[in-house]
């Protein structure tokens, strides 16, 4: 079962699109389950250890050259900053997982 479950993780990731290459496996899981989908084929669920906050927005650090314009692109998109660190340039922010947004917060097609 756990060769099954590993072999189906390894598939899923190999068929992703560019995007979603630049996405970490574990916030991809926890959309997908989010969205009542399996974390991958064959895989019902995963322990992904994703922070979600009360609302089950994914809490996520990035690091980034922290800009107005980042922070715009965030907020356009639906994101609240939690906190910025320029001096370290990472910040922290929540995002929806809504089943009709990408993992960027924007509307899918």
């Amino acid at each position: 079962m756990a060769a099954q479950q590993m072999l189906a993780l390894q598939q899923e990731k190999a068929s992703r699109t560019p995007a979603q290459q630049k996405i970490d496996s574990n916030v991809l899981y926890t959309i997908r389950m989010l969205a009542g989908q399996p974390a991958a084929p064959g895989v019902p669920y995963l322990n992904t250890g994703v922070d979600l906050d009360a609302s089950n927005h994914i809490v996520v650090d990035m690091v980034a050259n922290v800009t107005d314009e980042l922070l715009q692109q965030v907020a356009t998109t639906g994101g609240v900053v939690l906190y910025t660190n320029a001096v370290f340039a990472q910040y922290s922010h929540n995002h929806s997982c809504a089943a009709d947004r990408d993992p960027c917060g924007r509307r899918r097609t």
